[in-house]
């Protein structure tokens, strides 16, 4: 059950990131409506706080265990409203907060069916890519953090 303490939703965003030939490249996900954006999702009432949401997120998203990353907190936050129309969410108050997630090793994805597709993307694809512009803004300035 999603946490709507204080008439806000609060949810986290991962930049998942990996370097290869010094170019580094995003993790975006495809919703099932079609809309792109980062892997990560609400805090729940069971969540002991933001950390636990986002890795609660990477594993049921992408099978991802604590061990498989390296976690940094951003903060870097966004507020907005949810104006989606298709969305249970229209109306309500709504907070992103950004974490940096490094993959270790050869980390293996695994995506779930909540989500419709994943991609890697450069900086300059993800932000052209990115459907939403308050998760743009915030990817724009914490992707410069790595």
């Amino acid at each position: 059950m999603i946490d709507t303490s204080n008439d806000t939703i609060v949810t986290t965003n991962a930049l998942l990131y990996k370097t290869k030939n010094e170019v580094i490249n995003f993790l975006l996900v495809q919703e099932n409506d079609n809309n792109w954006g980062l892997p990560g999702g609400a805090k729940e009432v069971k969540d002991q706080d933001l950390l636990s949401t986002i890795q609660r997120e990477l594993e049921e998203e992408l099978e991802l265990e604590p061990d498989d990353y390296i976690l940094k907190d951003t903060n870097v936050k966004r507020e907005f409203e949810y104006n989606h129309f298709q969305s249970s969410r229209f109306g309500k108050h709504g907070i992103v907060i950004f974490f940096l997630v490094g993959l270790k090793g050869a980390s293996q994805l695994k995506v779930s069916n909540e989500i419709k597709s994943v991609d890697w993307f450069t900086r300059e694809e993800a932000i052209e890519k990115l459907t939403f512009n308050h998760i743009k803004d915030g990817f724009k300035e914490s992707s410069k953090l790595i």
